[in-house]
């Protein structure tokens, strides 16, 4: 096994958007999905291709701080490209030791995925110990920040900085077919999800981005 660090995200209402399309636009998202990941590789130069499997992509770097930076890198592309496509992504970066191959596994891969599946907004964290987030806090990089979770405890962690589009956007770009249908009826996971992205939004925009103090500490409102 290796030592490094893992991101797994996944595309929030793949089975919907499959499921609301006739073959052509499904085959078209598809393949928006794969363009957005295969573009996201080469924005941030990773080191070894993602993997994929239908919604969710497996991308890795070295643990050093040029590998965090390049998967935080990597995760603000799928968040700013995606959200414009109404491709609304969620995940989470662990580090520790993790097999690569045909068969990815490993205690960050079962971390990784814990951790994305029990967040309920559109955007990507990290673990709390993350060894090299100190030298990404800004706006180009980490901020900390409690990413709201289904169940748990609230507790800080380094989060992806991402342009978060203003609340009206943000609807908008969540209901546009296939994603969702003219005639359906929204439920309220939906709306707390758009919440808890509008929120880290309206913090990121309160910071100061010359006082990369306001960064790495977390001194917002919880509501």
């Amino acid at each position: 096994m290796e030592n490094g660090y893992l991101l797994i995200a996944d595309v929030l209402g793949f089975s919907k958007i499959v499921t609301n399309s006739v073959a052509s636009q499904s085959n078209g998202v598809i393949q928006q999905w794969l363009d957005l990941v295969s573009d996201a590789t080469n924005h941030a130069d990773l080191d070894r291709q993602p993997q994929l499997i239908s919604d969710t992509v497996f991308a890795s770097a070295s643990l050093d701080a040029t590998g965090l930076r390049k998967l935080v890198k990597f995760s603000r592309f799928l968040l700013e490209k995606g959200v414009a496509q109404s491709i609304l992504v969620r995940g989470a970066i662990t580090n520790g030791s993790f097999e690569w191959g045909q068969l990815t596994y490993g205690r960050a891969v079962i971390d990784a995925h814990k951790m994305e599946t029990n967040q309920d907004w559109i955007g990507i964290s990290c673990q709390g110990e993350t060894p090299h987030a100190v030298e990404l806090w800004g706006p180009d990089g980490l901020v900390c920040y409690p990413p709201p979770l289904k169940q748990g405890l609230i507790g800080l962690c380094p989060v992806v900085v991402w342009d978060v589009p203003e609340p009206h956007e943000l609807q908008h770009a969540s209901t546009r077919e296939p994603l969702v249908l003219a005639s359906e009826f929204l439920e309220w996971p939906w709306l707390r999800r758009l919440r808890n992205t509008a929120h880290f939004g309206a913090h990121l925009r309160s910071l100061s981005k010359d006082d990369i103090g306001v960064w790495q500490t977390f001194y917002g409102k919880l509501f």
